[in-house]
């Protein structure tokens, strides 16, 4: 019984999920993002690739990017006026975020395995990461951290 119930699950799932094929490209350049500020949010048997910057062109970028890496988005690039904060360790500077999301992808979800192995959703990188050109860039631009400000 308990067979023929999770290949019921099964079958359900990949009937009514999302799907991408990941080329080796496409997990450099998200292993990269990771390093960085990206993050992947779980729901159930999925997940979705999320982003938050203060930089919406480099959001807008980013969404394009992974478009040609057949990873959709679920809607609009949009600032939120709850993301605006002040920060008092630079003096009250006010800043404005935006957040990207993608669609949720079964596929993804075992990327999150990998980046969150802790049932607390902490992300830890990887002890096997390849370190790879595209990874590396990805992690430089997608980090959003430059120094303190003088």
């Amino acid at each position: 019984r308990e067979k023929a119930l999770l290949s019921m699950k099964m079958r359900w799932e990949n009937a009514t999920c999302n799907h991408v094929s990941l080329s080796e490209e496409a997990l450099e350049f998200l292993n990269g993002e990771l390093l960085g500020d990206g993050h992947l949010q779980e729901y159930s048997f999925v997940a979705k690739y999320s982003h938050t910057s203060k930089h919406r062109q480099y959001l807008e970028w980013l969404r394009d990017k992974l478009l040609l890496f057949g990873i959709n988005p679920s809607g609009e690039i949009l600032g939120y006026s709850y993301n605006t904060f002040k920060d008092k360790r630079y003096k009250d500077t006010i800043y404005t975020s935006f957040r990207y999301y993608s669609k949720s992808y079964l596929e993804l979800k075992e990327l999150k395995k990998i980046w969150y192995p802790s049932p607390e959703s902490v992300k830890r990188v990887p002890l096997d990461i390849e370190l790879a050109p595209t990874t590396l860039r990805q992690w430089y631009m997608g980090d959003g951290y430059n120094g303190a400000p003088e």
